[in-house]
């Protein structure tokens, strides 16, 4: 039963996204603010025009699916869902089918996961690195590679690793942060744009409802014991970053903060399957509300 159901969670930003968003490969008839970036990287992709204030990790892993003739956004939609399929498998079989089927079923996870969007293929190598770390103790330094690539899409995915304070594990995120070091030497330009792209806690009203939304009433299963005081520390760090540095419209700063939520939920709580079922329905509506979908 568990492991249908994780199936079938796992299948709908699939089906979503092939049913739904395939017949609408230009991403302009839904809300500008979720439209802009997935615009922005399908002109990179096509060569229109030229990105230097992010790293091009994003880019160079959907290049490959745009080479067999997808459109950019389609291709880079489907770099999210792998990177998504990716960081569900890894806590299916560290943690098991429940904590997978809960990540499957928050609201923001589900809008997100489907985006032409750095964010789900940076949180996918940080917390892949970093779930891996905190339950192999052999693989540290190979964690601490994934988790640092993760910078080559998305610099703040280093945050990620204050999650486990472990010398082979750093050492291994610093040699992973090689590619987006080399290219940040010679794009010195994007810190300056990056420094100035938005006011201190200019979208933290909407940052506190994404927040309370995104998570669906995986509240009531909140059990703060269970956690170590590092990883406390990490997802403090990265909720702060984005109250304090999330421009208007840019919710998905908190990505981060749903994915680590996943491991302060106590699974085996009676209600588990109903916050399942509640959070499953939220996804669908916020799917339909946010992307204004007409048949």
């Amino acid at each position: 039963m568990r492991k249908k159901t994780a199936l079938i969670l796992l299948s709908l930003p699939w089906l979503y996204s092939l049913f739904f968003l395939f017949f609408r490969q230009e991403p302009d008839w839904y809300s500008y603010h979720m439209a802009f970036n997935e615009h922005w990287y399908s002109s990179v992709i096509r060569g229109d025009i030229t990105d230097n204030v992010m790293p091009p990790g994003f880019i160079w892993f959907g290049m490959p699916l745009h080479s067999i003739r997808l459109s950019p956004v389609i291709a880079l939609r489907l770099v999210s869902l792998i990177a998504f399929t990716f960081l569900f498998c890894v806590i299916y079989k560290i943690y098991g089918e429940k904590k997978a089927i809960l990540l499957a079923s928050l609201p923001y996870i589900a809008l997100w996961s489907s985006r032409a969007q750095t964010d789900m293929l940076f949180c996918a190598l940080a917390f892949g690195g970093l779930f891996i770390s905190m339950n192999n103790k052999s693989k540290q330094f190979l964690a601490g590679i994934v988790s640092g690539i993760s910078t080559f899409v998305k610099p703040p995915g280093v945050l990620v690793g204050l999650g486990k304070w472990n010398i082979r594990y750093w050492l291994g995120i610093i040699i992973g942060m090689i590619p987006f070091l080399v290219w940040l030497y010679f794009h010195k330009e994007s810190i300056a744009f990056h420094a100035g792209d938005s006011k201190p806690f200019g979208d933290a009203i909407r940052i506190v409802w994404a927040l309370i939304v995104g998570l669906g009433i995986s509240w009531l299963l909140i059990d703060l014991k269970s956690i170590n005081w590092s990883y406390k520390i990490m997802i403090i760090v990265y909720l702060l970053f984005a109250l304090f540095k999330a421009p208007i419209g840019h919710e998905y700063y908190l990505l981060p903060v749903y994915i680590a939520s996943i491991m302060l939920y106590n699974t085996e709580n009676k209600k588990y399957w109903f916050v399942v079922g509640v959070n499953s329905l939220m996804s669908l509506g916020l799917l339909i509300l946010l992307n204004n979908w007409k048949p």
